[in-house]
């Protein structure tokens, strides 16, 4: 059972890209941190959590397109 789980963490994982998820996290915070305005570690925190959560769903929609692509080149 717990062989199961993990093997379905680490689908997961693979299907979202999340190795490089980081750094499209962080590129919104640096993007806010160049202009200039002062914001809360809350903020820097929001934007990286949207930076990753709009990676994973990038990565997950090309996933889901290419299924009849994937089918048919085995």
């Amino acid at each position: 059972m717990k062989l199961v789980i993990l093997d379905t963490i680490k689908a997961y994982l693979r299907l979202g890209r999340f190795h490089s998820s980081v750094l499209t996290g962080v590129t919104p915070c640096v993007v806010a941190a160049a202009t200039g305005v002062t914001l809360s570690f809350y903020h820097y925190l929001a934007l990286f959590i949207i930076g990753i959560i709009l990676h994973i769903s990038g990565f997950v929609f090309n996933e889901l397109s290419d299924l009849s692509i994937d089918k048919t080149s085995d």
